[in-house]
């Protein structure tokens, strides 16, 4: 009986879902995706992405003050743009900024707002580590990995509210909210290897060294270990990092060979 209720309960939502967009309203639509290559729902349209991140960054920047160095700014900025110029996606205005913070950490909000600690921005020896993590950043951003999560955690909830709106608008404040969720507890382990996996196709594509990637993250997981109570908040995040790692250098060994040989920077 238990089954048959669940069964049941998850074809109500997703017939319901269907006709809500099909009929009720104009906010949802079906569209390829080319970082995925999947045709995909998307019920949070770029406008909305982008008016999210906007507020988003708006809080983030008055609790974590931008750095001073405007060198560092403009190199993490440089690096950025050759980035998402090779990314799959091309409908939103990237913003780079680097945050005076000691902490070992990147992340972005929907709407391509990216941003790196400058603690994380010391421990890159090269152009292509720094790289390597900013890729991994835009890659969430081309699966449209935290619009995505948004969705999802509004759920039911979310659905109703679009169809009985007169605008058919979401509400802004729960998106924000689940946003600030999505950047302290991560994506989910699925998310962070696509990301390692775009973003290692975006290094090749922009021809900075793919393995300034795996590099990296070696380098973070031993100053993990070596400073113990030190926390590198970008390591907090499903899966581990040794299998990161592996699934990196697989990666880069099939896009390079699709791509008919080695890249570097």
């Amino acid at each position: 009986m238990r089954t048959f209720i669940k069964n049941f309960q998850f074809y109500f939502y997703f017939f319901s879902f269907l006709i809500l967009c099909s009929f009720t309203f104009s906010g949802c639509a079906t569209v390829y995706n080319p970082a995925t290559g999947r045709t995909e729902t998307v019920l949070i349209g770029t406008a909305d992405e982008l008016a999210i991140g906007s507020r988003m960054a708006s809080q983030i920047e008055r609790r974590f003050k931008p750095d001073e160095d405007m060198i560092v700014q403009a190199r993490v900025r440089a690096i950025g743009s050759v980035i998402a110029n090779v990314s799959d996606r091309k409908d939103v205005p990237y913003y780079f900024k680097v945050l005076k913070d000691k902490d070992v950490n990147a992340f972005t909000t929907p709407g391509a707002y990216v941003y790196v600690f400058r603690g994380l921005v010391d421990k890159a020896d090269s152009d292509a580590e720094l790289a390597s993590v900013i890729a991994h950043e835009i890659g969430h951003v081309a699966a449209r990995h935290a619009a995505k999560k948004i969705e999802m955690d509004m759920g039911y909830d979310l659905l109703m509210s679009l169809a009985f709106s007169k605008e058919a608008k979401p509400e802004l404040e729960r998106y924000i909210n689940i946003g600030f969720n999505i950047i302290s507890l991560g994506y989910s382990r699925e998310d962070e290897l696509f990301a390692d996996k775009l973003g290692i196709r975006y290094l090749i594509r922009a021809g900075y060294d793919p393995y300034a990637m795996v590099s990296f993250m070696e380098k973070l997981a031993k100053i993990e270990k070596e400073e113990g109570g030190v926390p590198v908040y970008i390591l907090s995040s499903h899966p581990y990092m040794s299998q990161r790692i592996e699934e990196a250098r697989k990666c880069i060994v099939q896009e390079q060979a699709q791509r008919g040989g080695s890249h570097g920077r």
